[in-house]
């Protein structure tokens, strides 16, 4: 569970307060983002098959970055839409950073493949 504390000292900081804090719920809730690599063969190196071990980094970068994302959503929350959308879009790239220095394949063409991108199911815009 996420808390935040809003200060309030009249009824127009009020309404205020809690119409920000409404527009950046509004906007964490439809704002969509998916940090993913493109290479045919990262599932297998995350995952691993039945010949090949396990060598994941996306989800060990997640655990990492987990405390940031909701540090960054706490603080921008009361401030409205567009900090929660631009801190959202800052841990999936934080994600991305983090998980770009755990790919184990040493090619390079994994860890260039890896991508941000805004919409639902993949289908969005690359950040």
């Amino acid at each position: 569970m996420v808390a935040t504390t809003i200060t309030v000292t009249g009824l127009p900081e009020a309404r205020s307060a809690l119409t920000r804090l409404q527009d950046g719920a509004e906007a964490a809730g439809r704002t969509s983002l998916r940090v993913g690599a493109s290479a045919k063969y990262a599932r297998f190196v995350e995952e691993g098959t039945r010949r090949m071990r396990a060598q994941p980094y996306l989800r060990p970068a997640l655990v990492e970055v987990e405390g940031t994302l909701r540090a960054r959503l706490v603080a921008a929350l009361p401030r409205g839409a567009q900090p929660v959308t631009a801190a959202l879009l800052g841990v999936a790239n934080t994600l991305k950073a983090a998980a770009e220095k755990r790919v184990p394949v040493r090619t390079g063409s994994l860890r260039s493949s890896l991508y941000v991108s805004t919409g639902g199911g993949g289908s969005g815009r690359r950040a």
